[in-house]
């Protein structure tokens, strides 16, 4: 990342943290803050800016789902006392909701879907997407153009499969210089009500209201960038003594991460035309970011069992040879991806966006990117 880069950023984000209050600014002159973080991937990047400058804790451990998870005792003490709190917003963490409001109300709480310059995908939906609002109902599903799957063999077949336009996959090379980002802070915001009307999943939207917009937004090497200098600056308004400190990580940690994305991009560009089944749709900011198409998603509410109907759907895509296997994640059963695979030939592969099995810490972002890269290579190799 530039410098000049950086300081538009600055910019941007001095205007959201001018609400911080000056109590809280004064509030640890002499004493760490008391970080908490929702997920691991967020304490990752919130370690990455902090260093040993805070006290970090996370909120879902292990191999929970934020999808829902239901608060202990303990937690709810913990953001009682918090001086900041990071998470993603209550499309990822519905659970924290109430709490925040309440018990969190003394702390500093940042939503990272508010981070400015975010680039937002809006859920996929249609043809071996499932209707966001209407998961648990098969019967809105034109089955007619699902017979013409059978009559498919080849990964343009594949493409027929999703309402969304894969070539526009091609153009995400033309993301990777950063100077470009600054841009985007200009979005046309009269277009936003467009973007409700079709399921262009290139589409971005810096609204407060994150309906409809896939939360997984750490998955984006671009986005994590953004969140990283977020970060930094709620952190500098909170402990102006260590601003400077919080910054430079900040822009440490962006250098990292580029390096991560040339790295994962020249160990996918070779499997990319390949399709395959997510478990639900919680990858696409990481497709992209690295040039991939999923031919469908099982469901977007992984809470939710599929009916018959969408099984049946579902097994339909399968047929299409270039449809290589069907991700599962730790974070759910995978009882009914077996049911589905059954008599396909195809594989199920375990990807995981959350590093369930990752020790926590500033590295747990860079081994669950490389992970999932390993996932995907492992599908469609």
């Amino acid at each position: 990342m530039n410098h000049r880069y950086f300081k538009v950023l600055l910019s941007v984000f001095a205007l959201s943290v001018a609400s911080m209050t000056a109590s809280a600014q004064q509030k640890h002159d002499h004493e760490k803050l008391y970080v908490l973080s929702s997920i691991k991937p967020v304490h990752s990047l919130v370690a990455m800016v902090t260093g040993d400058l805070a006290t970090l804790e996370i909120i879902v451990k292990g191999a929970a789902s934020p999808h829902t998870y239901s608060l202990a005792p303990a937690q709810a003490r913990d953001i009682q006392r918090a001086d900041a709190i990071f998470w993603i917003g209550h499309d990822l963490e519905p659970f924290l909701e109430k709490p925040l409001a309440t018990i969190g109300a003394n702390a500093t709480l940042i939503e990272l879907m508010d981070t400015p310059g975010l680039e937002k995908l809006k859920f996929r939906e249609g043809g071996a997407f499932e209707k966001h609002d209407d998961h648990d109902d098969d019967d809105d599903h034109d089955h007619e153009k699902h017979d013409d799957h059978d009559e498919h063999d080849d990964h343009g077949g594949q493409d027929d499969d999703d309402d969304h336009d894969h070539e526009k996959h091609d153009d995400h090379d033309e993301h990777d210089d950063h100077d470009g980002h600054d841009d985007e802070d200009d979005h046309d915001h009269e277009k936003h009500d467009d973007h409700d009307k079709h399921d262009d999943h290139d589409g971005h939207d810096d609204h407060d209201d994150h309906g409809g917009f896939d939360p997984h937004i750490w998955l984006s090497p671009d986005n994590a960038k953004r969140i990283l200098a977020h970060i930094a600056m709620a952190l500098g308004s909170l402990d102006p003594d260590n601003k400077a400190a919080y910054i430079t990580n900040a822009k440490a940690a962006m250098q990292d991460i580029d390096q991560l994305t040339e790295t994962i991009t020249g160990n996918l560009s070779p499997i990319k035309d390949d399709g395959f089944l997510l478990f639900h749709d919680s990858f696409q900011y990481f497709e992209h970011a690295f040039g991939l198409a999923a031919s469908g998603a099982i469901s977007i509410h992984p809470e939710v069992a599929p009916g018959a109907r969408r099984i049946a759907e579902i097994r339909r895509v399968l047929r299409n040879r270039n449809v290589r296997c069907v991700f599962t994640e730790p974070q759910f059963d995978a009882k009914i991806v077996d049911v589905i695979l059954q008599g396909t030939g195809k594989k199920a592969v375990e990807i995981d966006p959350l590093g369930a099995g990752l020790p926590p810490g500033q590295d747990l972002y860079f081994q669950l990117m490389q992970a999932m890269s390993a996932s995907f290579r492992k599908c469609l190799e």
